[in-house]
């Protein structure tokens, strides 16, 4: 849900690697609190894998703004070309993470 939360402006993109921390910290506490006693790596790669794979919707909507070539759409476009960024670094941290978990 993070890469969504950052596509609605639920989380400031311009904070959007404090909110990642937090997020992830509280979860493992969850899952520790719950019991579980796991890898947290395997956990880290699920939610970077899962929230990166958001770039995908995220890239058809900037390209199909950035075709629509509107003033009014530059605000969206560069909002969204924001998001992909983030999302394209947490596609390369759960690349890097995969290493750690085979």
């Amino acid at each position: 849900m993070f890469g969504y939360a950052l596509l609605k402006k639920k989380v400031p993109v311009n904070k959007a690697a404090e909110y990642k921390e937090v997020l992830f910290l509280n979860y493992m506490q969850g899952l520790r609190d719950a019991g579980w006693s796991g890898d947290s790596n395997l956990s880290r790669f699920g939610f970077t894998a899962s929230a990166s794979l958001r770039f995908i919707m995220v890239i058809d909507k900037l390209l199909s703004n950035l075709e629509e070539d509107r003033i009014n759409q530059k605000e969206k476009s560069s909002h969204l070309l924001l998001i992909t960024q983030e999302l394209l670094q947490m596609a390369e941290e759960s690349w890097n993470l995969r290493s750690q978990i085979i």
